[in-house]
């Protein structure tokens, strides 16, 4: 049994969202070798050389240790540091650090390995650790976010940073699955039937929401597209552009309608306007209408509207009068999904 130090809730996810390139190796490394790899848990990878499935079990965190691992820097971690404990006569008393309790046993692929004996909860379980410090659509942009190729980043210039998808909706489902009743789980599953993979930007999320999550839920109650979904080009759509592929924001193959959110799109040059109109061009002799909305039709609930009108159409979707007014919910969910993102 190897007595570990355990990061969990908030600061797992920071952890994530910041960690060094080492330490995000590490991390991703020991994933693999415990049967994550490729985010398929039913299909355990071969394990990386040099690693064994240790079974770790959350020591009692003293004040030395805590200060040792701060000054490692392996991550940008918020005060007070999150950890977890087997039992409630391990907490720590300190202003800098919550001691979470969890007297269970760590479901397979539930942590990862930073280094030597420090731990941090997986992608999967710190989904699950937010199904009760989230609310239901912040729960889900979080799923987007930790299931796609960014990171949240507030204070850098484009508010994210690229990164490579740490889980997978599947993933998700099967650690949930394996956590009993465990706190938060009723809310992770709540959320997993809204899960869509591969999302690059924060805004993608944002629009994805807003149009396709349940109408009581606030959304419009379209369908989930698949998010940069990739289309190649075809031998007559070559006459058009010299790119072999081009991935879509939001696709939706069938009907061929493909959502662009371009946060310039009113403030391009020509080079830029030729560019698109080649893609358009080259979209469209394939059979895919693309539809190019910004910044400005997103965050004014008037073009919003007129926006949900047009797709629903494109859709085939029909508004049903029922004995219920929605409006209300929606415009709270756009409120706050425009107000404060997807944090």
């Amino acid at each position: 049994m190897v007595m570990a130090l355990v990061l969990g809730h908030i600061s797992a996810l920071e952890f994530w969202r910041t960690a060094q390139p080492r330490a995000m190796e590490n991390a991703l490394r020991y994933r693999s070798s415990q049967g994550f790899g490729g985010f398929d848990p039913t299909s355990p990878a071969a394990p990386v050389p040099g690693e064994s499935r240790l079974v770790p079990f959350p020591e009692k965190p003293s004040a030395p240790r805590l200060r040792e691992f701060r000054r490692s820097g392996v991550a940008d971690f918020s005060s007070p540091l999150h950890v977890i404990v087997s039992n409630a006569a391990d907490r720590t008393r300190a202003d800098d650090v919550i001691c979470h309790v969890r007297p269970e046993p760590f479901p397979p692929g539930a942590l990862a390995r930073i280094d030597g004996d420090v731990f941090v909860t997986s992608p999967e379980l710190s989904f699950l650790h937010q199904g009760s410090e989230r609310d239901f659509p912040g729960l889900v942009g979080l799923g987007y976010e930790l299931c796609g190729s960014y990171r949240l980043a507030p204070g850098t210039p484009r508010g994210f940073r690229d990164g490579p998808p740490l889980t997978s909706p599947e993933s998700i489902a099967w650690v949930i699955e394996q956590s009993g009743h465990s706190r938060g789980v009723k809310e992770a599953r709540k959320a997993l039937p809204y899960l869509v993979s591969n999302a690059h930007s924060p805004m993608e999320t944002v629009v994805a929401l807003l149009l396709c999550l349940p109408v009581p839920r606030g959304g419009r109650g379209l369908p989930f597209p698949e998010m940069n979904g990739r289309i190649g080009v075809t031998d007559e759509a070559m006459r058009c552009t010299r790119r072999r592929y081009f991935e879509c924001d939001l696709l939706w193959r069938v009907p061929g309608l493909a959502l662009e959110y371009d946060s310039d799109a009113f403030h391009t040059g020509s080079d830029r306007i030729a560019n698109d109109a080649a893609r358009r061009n080259a979209l469209a002799s394939m059979g895919i209408t693309v539809i190019t909305v910004g910044r400005r039709q997103v965050f004014d609930w008037r073009e919003f509207n007129e926006l949900v009108s047009v797709l629903e159409k494109r859709l085939g979707k029909r508004r049903r009068a029922g004995r219920r007014d929605w409006s209300e919910a929606q415009y709270g969910l756009w409120h706050r999904l425009t107000s404060v993102g997807v944090r």
